[in-house]
C-alpha cells in the first residue's frame, strides 16, 4: 500500500451512489492529485540532493 496524504469527501444524491463512472471519476481525481503531491515531493528532495552536491567538499567533513 502507498502513502496516504489525506481523505477526499464529496457529497452526493443518494441515487448516484450505485453509478461506477461516477467512482472511477473520484477514484481518477484521487489518484491524479496523489500523483501531483508525490511528484512535488520528488522534485523537493531532488532539488535538496543536488544543493547537497554543490557544497564544497570540506563543509562535508
Amino acid at each position: 500500500m502507498g502513502k496516504i496524504y489525506g481523505l477526499l469527501c464529496a457529497s452526493i444524491p443518494a441515487d448516484c451512489l450505485e453509478v461506477t463512472e461516477e467512482q472511477y471519476l473520484f477514484k481518477e481525481i484521487a489518484g491524479d492529485i496523489t500523483f501531483a503531491i508525490n511528484s512535488i515531493e520528488l522534485e523537493e528532495e531532488r532539488n535538496r540532493a543536488l544543493k547537497n552536491l554543490k557544497r564544497p567538499a570540506t563543509s562535508l567533513k
